[in-house]
């Protein structure tokens, strides 16, 4: 499995000079976690660059301690004036599987209208390049008074990271407070190794399903295999030698419909896929088993299950042709 990490560090300009990153340790994410974590600060520094206090902003544990654990050690170029930093720390949940890129929303805080320092609405996570086992990659971002991303320096890090995580970076998107500016910003991304053997356990687990219809080209209609919800953080289909995994963050609608055939009946899942684009995959499942996956399926996402009318057997039997 992987974990990914992606610290961004956003420098108020108020004074004449920002203070530059110069070294940012940072703590291994917390092991075993299977939710979307993410944890905002405004971190006070001094003019010896040294973090003097941290204010959390947004996040919740454990991901908020361990964020502010690294932040903490983080040390900053001197500068004539102290200044306030915000530091985002994004963790996305273990995965089997290589993830694509996706973006998604960070809301500002009530008291938004209180912020010092720039705030992260928008985040792209990279994913995981093919083939990496580890690697960390800094970066350095100049914004603009919107809060687009308009440069990009890359301070360390394999070269191999580079080209997915620019492309990422260049669409997050700040909320900048009035009286900041030329705004600039530092993104860590932590990247740890790939597992890609699923353990013989897992395999044995789940429903079986049948993929009769769908946008994503993850499988051929018709895989036959197992649709497993009993992850927390993700839905999973084995078939075959292979498997697909769906982080449950990113399905947007589900929907259960039934069907004359007394045997089966559908569910659909739809999720936001690469670069953001609305997709979808349909199982074919046993009834009695699909309402137990539906009602999973919305536990886990909080999204409603929509009930469709029924539909006759021969129109279930054309999606699977």
């Amino acid at each position: 499995m992987f974990v990914n990490a992606l610290l961004a560090v956003t420098l108020s300009q108020n004074s004449a000079s920002s203070p530059r990153l110069q070294t940012a340790p940072t703590e291994l994410p917390v092991s075993n976690f299977t939710q979307v974590g993410v944890s905002v600060f405004d971190l006070q520094v001094d003019e010896n660059g040294a973090v003097k206090n941290q204010s959390v902003l947004y996040g919740e544990p454990p991901f908020v301690e361990q964020s502010l654990r690294s932040s903490g050690q983080w040390a900053f170029g001197k500068t004539a004036k102290a200044s306030q930093v915000s530091a985002t720390f994004f963790y996305e949940p273990q995965v089997d599987l290589p993830a694509g890129k996706f973006a998604f929303d960070v809301p500002v805080p009530n008291s938004g209208s209180d912020l010092q320092v720039p705030f992260p609405v928008r985040i792209v996570d990279p994913g995981h390049p093919a083939g990496l086992s580890r690697g960390i990659l800094v970066l350095q971002l100049g914004l603009n008074p919107s809060g687009s991303v308009e440069e990009i320096r890359v301070v360390q890090g394999p070269p191999t990271l580079s080209d997915d995580a620019v492309a990422a970076v260049h669409e997050w998107k700040f909320c900048v407070p009035p009286g900041v500016n030329d705004p600039t910003a530092i993104v860590v991304v932590y990247f740890q190794e790939l597992k890609l053997n699923v353990p013989a356990a897992e395999q044995s687990t789940g429903e079986k399903a049948t993929l009769v219809e769908g946008t994503a080209a993850f499988a051929p209609i018709g895989s036959e295999g197992v649709l497993d919800t009993d992850d927390p953080a993700m839905l999973v289909f084995r078939y075959g030698t292979a498997h697909w995994v769906l982080p449950y963050p990113l399905v947007t609608n589900i929907e259960y419909l039934n069907s004359d055939t007394p045997a089966d009946t559908l569910v659909t899942v739809t999720f936001s896929g690469t670069d953001n684009q609305r997709e979808t995959v349909t199982f074919r499942l046993g009834k009695a088993t699909a309402l137990s996956t539906a009602s999973v399926l919305s536990a886990r996402t909080g999204k409603p299950i929509t009930f469709r009318r029924s539909i006759a057997s021969r129109d279930l039997n054309a999606l699977s042709n």
